[in-house]
């Protein structure tokens, strides 16, 4: 198996592991994220302020209103993209990415979006390298060129 479909791979595995945590409302509420323990900051050998949660707005849409398909062949990428680009532009609510296999290139998260996938829901990220544009970045403090990143 290619290493970077590996990464990639572990990467979604992680990142809907963390999601499963999070818990959706239904009305008008809105979305929020697991409470944060606070005695996580109990006995710091340094001054930090608490993580605040992320507040959601409202709105709730899912990427096959977009066209996306869970086939595994299917490229998502534009279909992901626009109800991520929706949901920001109505001040920020939450993009559902239902049970299925969802091939796709870079996601780019807006302001505002919780991106949340569904129980069984997969995000495969495509290998093909032409799908991933060239970003300018700095790495140990040199100005450098690399590909963009899955979730962006």
């Amino acid at each position: 198996m290619n290493k970077h479909f590996t990464k990639a791979f572990f990467l979604v595995c992680g990142l809907a592991i963390a999601m499963t945590s999070c818990q959706a409302t239904a009305g008008n509420e809105q979305t929020t994220v697991a409470a944060i323990p606070q005695d996580l900051y109990a006995d710091l050998p340094f001054q930090m302020e608490a993580v605040k949660q992320p507040v959601f707005g409202s709105y709730v849409t899912d990427i096959t209103k977009f066209g996306a398909k869970p086939d595994g062949i299917t490229l998502n990428t534009e279909a992901i993209n626009n109800a991520i680009r929706e949901v920001n532009a109505k001040g920020g609510g939450q993009v559902t990415i239902p049970a299925g296999l969802w091939l796709t290139g870079p996601i780019e998260i807006l302001s505002n979006v919780n991106l949340h996938l569904d129980p069984n829901a997969l995000v495969i990220f495509s290998d093909d390298h032409t799908l991933y544009p060239i970003v300018e970045t700095s790495f140990e403090g040199l100005n450098t060129h690399r590909c963009q990143s899955p979730i962006y």
